[in-house]
């Protein structure tokens, strides 16, 4: 294994996680997306993790239409915990860049 083979899952999971919680804080002051505010932190954080989801899932599938067959494919025991650990690992990774980046700057009474 390279260093470019561990540098660009490295760097794409440490850049999404500095950049999702600034997203999620624009999105909370934006007056296009009224669902999620200051006010909806268990959403902040349903919102966040779903994020570390989609970016650890490592699950595929694929579909054959004339087959009408949907082939799952990565979901074994060995990749379900990787992913577990990943999971946990990016989320909170974003909660860190949260309460370490944004939180501390904010006026009393933001979430």
């Amino acid at each position: 294994m390279g260093h470019t083979d561990l540098l660009t899952p490295l760097s794409t999971g440490a850049g999404i996680a500095l950049i999702v919680p600034h997203i999620i804080e624009w999105l909370k002051k934006s007056k296009y997306v009224g669902w999620i505010t200051p006010a909806t932190d268990l959403l902040s954080r349903l919102l966040s993790l779903g994020v570390a989801a989609a970016t650890t899932a490592g699950i595929t599938f694929s579909f054959d239409a004339n087959a009408g067959q949907a082939v799952i494919t990565g979901l074994t025991f060995s990749g379900v915990v990787a992913f577990l650990f990943q999971l946990f690992s990016q989320y909170k990774a974003q909660e860190f860049v949260y309460r370490a980046a944004i939180k501390p700057f904010q006026k009393d009474g933001a979430q």
